[in-house]
């Protein structure tokens, strides 16, 4: 009998074209040119809504932007000022690249939505790495069709990388803060490129195994039979490329990420990349440690310039930075002056509720039997870098949801195994025949067809909400409650009953403000809503992945609508805009050249937002009594509740001044927090 050809040969061609592959979507690269259309279509439809046409929204866009426009208003770029003070919680970035998106725009764009193009630029990015590190998933994994799914023998394998994006995209932690103006965003891209750039240096790794083992194979094989014609001996190779590129990537990835957040995320990295020889035989050689090394060197200037920089510049701040809000808020010592804590239990609520849907697939993956697959190097990477990370967090004394933002990108990746297995499963073990046979249509054709209803009656209730906010008020008796459905004699019963359902949204939205949508925003709703009746009749074609598609569908349209129909509604309740536009208007005739404002408890939010409306920075200062070593004749106080606040007396008492009333303001709608200005009557003339 002639001994078998080893199977290396194949191995090695294939692997090594998908990895000369940059971003190149396995699936679209052989696709129409109307699939191409679609799918650029869809990018666009995802990234924009929310990023132009609003101004800053408390709580985290504030105090963003508030460094940003210090930046655009000076030279000095080294240190984050917030309204005038340090802001070491976070390196500057973010804050560099968004400063230069709202110059390059500034001739178009009001400088906060110039900037918050540069959140659209990391979100981009962070799609096409996702991409990048699923199609390593996607070209190891087999596929098998599902009897109910006819017609689709390449779907499975075709759609596998762009259904992972999908999932990562339609996950509602990344719908939400992917859109906002904050660090968070380019950490995620800094995330994605070094996630995605270690998947293919492990990769390659195996790949060179392969080959070296192949030689050893064919030389043994040839000495038996060197003959054979099926041994094709010049797809075989000693070694696969050193991956130079990637290595760098991955430098720039992490440093980006150090640059965006601090130290945690890179620390992950470095204890990943430590770990993968660990688990990987084929990582354990001198190449992949000198890709390492390549790495390190292209991530030395993220993590020593700016860091040196600021220690010459202020050794104080630099404790600030790294110790107090790095250090500090990981092991809790600096929580009781920093603020935030950590919910017990916080981190695994929102993996199961604001990460889905790749959260409870990734776990529900790893709990059943997901862990075999972890041979495979990019999900074992996967299974390291999440794990460690929410771990992590969860043992960490400061904690948001926000911080699980980065480990959505591997938590993709987990998740698609994880799905694969569910809408391709078949009775084997202690699945049975009648169980399969339920599982795999409902994550297919029954995922598909609830997030068309689901999505569907959304959309419908945007539109109803809109047009009744829009349309349902009596505009010919000016002093009218708008919205009053005793007023509403025009409309019909029902119109009225659907007025009053919209007053639940009074605990949220100003019921007193009147919507008025600019065209674009409404041609862009219309264009959403054609663009997602129009590719329902195409989710067939991406075969079992259908469901994630049609979710991935149904987040885009719900999101876009309501960040074009009701956004100029959520940004008066969520903006400071027209507050300080109205003081600055006020201080026109009354404002001096050599005063200025103290400022009494005023937040990090609200204190940037009054020097960009108005140009004045506040000079905080610890409380009212206090004001006499300010040396202001204004005062600007922020207390909680719907009523002014009254100076203390001892303000009063500390010094000559007279604090008057001046002026009082809150955001439209605005219950809790309540913003009033007083003026020193003695130094009246």
């Amino acid at each position: 009998m002639m001994p078998r050809a080893p199977r290396v040969a194949t191995l090695t061609s294939t692997t090594s074209n998908t990895s000369n592959q940059w971003f190149v979507l396995p699936g679209l690269s052989g696709a129409s040119i109307g699939m191409k259309a679609a799918c650029i279509a869809w990018v666009l439809a995802y990234i924009f809504p929310g990023i132009l046409g609003h101004e800053p929204w408390k709580q985290d866009e504030t105090y963003t932007f508030g460094i940003i426009n210090h930046f655009l208003r000076t030279d000095a770029w080294l240190l984050p000022i917030n309204a005038g003070q340090p802001f070491l919680e976070k390196p500057p970035w973010f804050m560099w690249t968004a400063s230069a998106f709202a110059w390059s725009m500034r001739a178009f764009l009001p400088l906060h939505d110039g900037a918050r193009l540069a959140s659209a630029f990391y979100t981009a990015l962070t799609l096409g790495f996702v991409a990048r590190a699923a199609a390593g998933v996607a070209s190891r994994i087999d596929f098998a069709v599902p009897s109910y799914e006819v017609g689709s023998t390449n779907a499975g394998q075709r759609f596998a990388a762009p259904a992972t994006v999908a999932l990562f995209a339609g996950t509602m932690l990344v719908v939400k803060h992917t859109h906002d103006l904050f660090s968070d965003v380019s950490l995620l891209a800094g995330t994605a490129i070094a996630f995605a750039a270690l998947c293919r240096i492990a990769q390659t790794c195996a790949l060179d195994d392969a080959c070296r083992k192949g030689v050893a194979l064919a030389a043994i094989w040839m000495s038996n039979d060197a003959a054979h014609p099926s041994m094709p001996a010049t797809k075989t190779a000693s070694h696969a490329p050193l991956p130079f590129g990637e290595a760098i990537l991955f430098g720039i990835g992490v440093g980006i990420a150090f640059l965006s957040k601090g130290v945690f995320v890179p620390g992950l990295f470095l204890l990943t990349a430590l770990a993968v020889p660990i688990c990987y035989r084929s990582c354990r050689s001198v190449r992949y440690w000198a890709v390492f090394g390549i790495a390190l060197l292209s991530s030395a200037p993220f993590l020593l310039i700016w860091p040196a920089l600021l220690y010459r510049a202020s050794p104080d701040l630099f404790l600030v930075w790294f110790w107090d809000n790095n250090v500090g808020r990981f092991l809790g010592f600096s929580v009781a002056h920093l603020g935030s804590g950590n919910e017990p239990g916080l981190i695994w609520k929102a993996m199961l509720g604001v990460c889905f849907p790749v959260g409870p697939l990734a776990l529900v993956g790893l709990v059943f039997g997901g862990w075999g697959r972890l041979r495979i190097p990019t999900l074992g990477i996967a299974a390291l870098f999440a794990g460690m990370g929410v771990v992590a967090l969860a043992q960490s004394a400061t904690v948001r949801q926000l911080y699980l933002l980065p480990f959505t990108v591997p938590a993709a990746l987990l998740a698609f195994e994880a799905l694969q297995r569910l809408v391709t499963c078949e009775p084997s073990g202690r699945l049975s025949a009648w169980a399969a046979r339920i599982v795999s249509p409902l994550t297919g054709i029954g995922w598909d067809w609830a997030c068309r209803m689901l999505f569907g009656a959304l959309a419908l209730l945007v539109w109803f909400v809109w047009a009744v906010r829009t349309w349902g008020h009596d505009e010919a008796r000016p002093g009218e409650t708008p919205l009053d459905p005793d007023a509403l004699t025009a409309f019909s019963r029902p119109l009225q009953q659907g007025i009053v359902a919209t007053q639940q949204l009074g605990r949220w939205l100003p019921l007193d403000f009147l919507l008025h949508s600019h065209w674009i925003a409404i041609g862009a709703a219309l264009g959403l809503s054609i663009g997602w009746l129009s590719l329902m009749c195409y989710l067939r074609r991406t075969g079992p992945w259908r469901g994630v598609m049609s979710w991935c569908a149904g987040t885009t349209l719900v999101w876009g609508l309501i960040n074009t129909l009701l956004l100029p509604w959520i940004d008066r309740a969520k903006s400071y805009g027209p507050v300080y536009e109205n003081l600055a208007f006020k201080w026109v005739h009354d404002w001096r050249a050599d005063d200025c404002v103290a400022g009494v408890h005023l937040g990090e939010s609200e204190a940037p937002m009054l020097e960009y409306f108005t140009g004045r920075t506040a000079k905080p200062v610890a409380n009212a009594s206090a004001l006499a070593t300010s040396g202001c004749r204004w005062v600007i106080v922020q207390s909680p509740g719907s009523l002014p606040t009254p100076i203390d007396a001892r303000a009063t008492s500390a010094s000559s001044a007279s604090w008057q009333h001046y002026w009082d303001g809150a955001r439209q709608g605005d219950t809790r927090e309540r913003l009033t200005v007083y003026r020193d009557a003695a130094r009246e003339r």
